[in-house]
């Protein structure tokens, strides 16, 4: 099986080490009484549209769909602790999703469907996974404010090893203020 078959790709936000830093603490502080695993700080992100395991012809159109687009950067307002009870997922989000964020979305949706990808039917809702396997009655709760200015956008590549996944930007594109 090629390398490209084993891995999964998509595309995502990822937060400098800082940012990553303050929403892994935010995280952590909200959550004081769990059994949970935390996710690491350096994993964080916010997954945009999850690829899958696909060749390297399709990547290399994923790649110049996503050289095309002229997206402005954005803040986003990380404020809210949130729960997915039937995964067992606790996850940070916004009150309110920036419009470059729908856009940036949108836009890669749309132009990979016209290659092919079939996107998921459920809504795109803009969230951190913070912890896994958590056994915690939680409702969505504010948190201490976490800012974290968007200035690009990846592809990963994610590999799991068996004991957990390891995430690489094979691309990155810069927002641009146009």
């Amino acid at each position: 099986m090629s390398e490209q078959k084993s891995a999964r790709y998509f595309f995502a936000l990822w937060p400098d080490d800082k940012t990553a830093g303050r929403l892994y603490k935010a995280a952590v502080n909200a959550i004081k009484i769990a059994d949970c695993k935390f996710i690491q700080a350096s994993k964080l992100h916010i997954t945009l549209i999850y690829l899958g395991a696909v060749d390297a012809k399709y990547l290399e159109q994923a790649q110049k769909i996503a050289d095309q687009l002229h997206i402005k950067p954005f803040k986003l307002q990380i404020s809210r602790l949130n729960q997915w009870r039937h995964a067992h997922l606790l996850w940070l989000g916004t009150e309110n999703a920036p419009k470059e964020l729908i856009q940036l979305f949108n836009h890669l949706k749309l132009k990979l469907k016209e290659i092919g990808y079939t996107s998921e039917k459920r809504i795109f809702i803009p969230h951190i996974t913070v912890a896994r396997r958590c056994h915690y009655d939680h409702t969505s709760t504010k948190i201490e404010p976490v800012e974290w200015q968007v200035k690009d956008f990846h592809l990963v590549k994610s590999t799991n090893t068996g004991q957990e996944s390891v995430y690489e930007s094979v691309a990155s594109w810069p927002l641009l203020s146009r």
